[in-house]
């Protein structure tokens, strides 16, 4: 399992570490999609409540990660 809470540590992730945290949230995600279905009003239904609450969490995260790493390379490439 992903920890989700923030490290206590005041050193910046690496590219490299950004990456493999979200290729594994990435992977993580598949898997909690395939406890999804869609449900003929157009909502979804989820196999267990922890599934769908951990689903959003982890979007959440990936959100924010996406963030840092576009700044950066935003700020690498000096636009």
């Amino acid at each position: 399992m992903i920890s989700l809470e923030p490290a206590k540590v005041n050193k910046e992730m690496s590219m490299y570490e950004i990456k493999s945290s979200l290729e594994m949230i990435d992977e993580r995600i598949k898997e909690l999609l395939a406890h999804r279905g869609e449900v003929s009003c157009g909502g979804y239904q989820w196999d267990r409540g922890g599934f769908k609450e951990e689903y959003f969490k982890l979007t959440k995260v990936r959100k924010k990660l996406r963030g840092v790493a576009i700044r950066r390379a935003v700020v690498s490439t000096g636009l």
